[in-house]
């Protein structure tokens, strides 16, 4: 009865969007009709700079992968820096941007651009490299992860560098399958990568959520387990502090098939991760979830296949309080970047928690189109502080941005 009258406090929360709504930069065209481009990649700081970048095609015949900058309401040209899919792309709080993807011959490319200057040449991170992820410390640095699939294993790798070159690859991790490595910096330069895996001993298969920190010096750390058992969907979030969160999909039995719940933990800085919770145990049937850091607290944003979307928060060692829903509809494809959740319906919809804990509707560009059940993401959503960037890919497969400040 407890959580059913948080929902229903949860309802009122909702603001309609405000007259903000009209902030938003005109709709810019960054490649041609036809491109043969899937959903994009963006990312953008806190002072506005940001990039997107998007690839595509098939493994024999890959898509141009094409990206562009942009500083506050301007886009600049884009440009070509290879041919590939899968792509992903962060930028640093100096500037610093990178951008990684899946090449010809399942090659794992990476081409990073210096604070005001333009991207290197591409370079080769591995001779094959699949789902990528990124990300850019406030010093410059960039991290690169990804996954190498084997006939009977699969190995998870990593490696450091800057615009200037990359170390040799590390690897982080071999299992019989493990999904991707989300990775985060904080503050101080701090690396904490998150990923499950399975391993496959005499009784059948077990699953491991691990996590290894990267200290600022280059240093690893051990790899801490903060939960076992079947995890999908992992998703990572550090504060300023150096606070690790974490949110993943469970799921409710060996034999049911189904997701859930949505289960959540949390590492202050340098210290070990409290026991899972879930804001919503018993839910079996959850189908995505996302996190976030909000000051000290974790966020973290949950759907079910029939609706609703829902926004719960809690801190280290605490339960959740009161639980918002978003939309009492099916919501596909959900994100957050911070305090903005994203969400198709089919059309595009938006919502930014208010520093009071309440969630208003925010307007979004024009000009995106329906999602489609089924396919892939049309559209992708960066926010950094109060600078939010949309990208999309328009009914003629062109990538489209729209920017603004909240």
């Amino acid at each position: 009865m407890r959580a059913a009258g948080a929902l229903a406090a949860g309802l009122a929360l909702i603001a309609p969007a405000s007259a903000e709504a009209a902030g938003w930069s005109r709709a810019a065209t960054l490649s041609p009709g036809a491109a043969g481009l899937t959903s994009p990649a963006v990312a953008v700081n806190a002072a506005g700079e940001g990039v997107i970048a998007a690839g595509g095609g098939l493994p024999a015949t890959p898509a141009k992968v094409r990206a562009a900058l942009v500083t506050g309401r301007r886009f600049g040209t884009p440009r070509a820096l290879g041919r590939g899919r899968d792509v992903v792309a962060a930028i640093g709080p100096d500037g610093t941007a990178v951008v990684a993807w899946t090449g010809r011959g399942d090659a794992l490319k990476v081409a990073v651009r210096r604070p005001g200057g333009r991207f290197r040449a591409a370079r080769t991170l591995g001779g094959f490299g699949a789902q990528p992820r990124v990300a850019v410390a406030a010093s410059g640095e960039v991290a690169v992860t990804w996954l190498e699939f084997h006939r009977d294993f699969v190995r998870a790798k990593a490696a450091f560098g800057t615009a200037d070159g990359f170390g040799a690859p590390v690897p982080l991790d071999t299992a019989s399958f493990a999904y991707p490595v989300e990775l985060a910096f904080d503050g101080s330069g701090d690396l904490a990568m998150a990923w499950s895996a399975q391993s496959a001993p005499g009784r059948g298969p077990t699953w491991t959520l691990k996590v290894i920190h990267r200290a600022s010096d280059g240093s690893l750390g051990a790899v801490q387990e903060p939960a076992s058992g079947y995890a999908y969907d992992v998703r990572l979030a550090r504060s300023a502090a150096g606070g690790t969160y974490l949110s993943w999909i469970g799921n409710s039995g060996p034999e049911s098939g189904e997701l859930g719940p949505t289960q959540t933990a949390i590492a202050p800085a340098g210290g070990g991760f409290d026991a899972p919770a879930s804001p919503e145990p018993k839910n079996a049937r959850t189908l995505g979830a996302r996190v976030a850091a909000v000051g000290d607290s974790l966020l973290t944003l949950y759907t079910m296949r029939k609706g609703p979307l829902r926004a719960a928060v809690r801190t280290t060692g605490a339960g959740f309080r009161t639980l918002t829903v978003l939309t009492q509809s099916a919501a596909q494809n959900p994100e957050l970047d911070g305090s903005l959740a994203t969400w198709s319906q089919p059309r595009i919809q938006m919502a930014r928690r208010l520093p009071g804990g309440r969630w208003a509707r925010v307007k979004p560009p024009r000009g995106v189109p329906a999602q489609k059940r089924g396919f892939d993401a049309v559209h992708a959503t960066a926010a950094e502080g109060r600078r939010v960037i949309v990208a999309w890919l328009d009914s003629r497969g062109r990538m489209r941005a729209a920017a603004r400040t909240l």
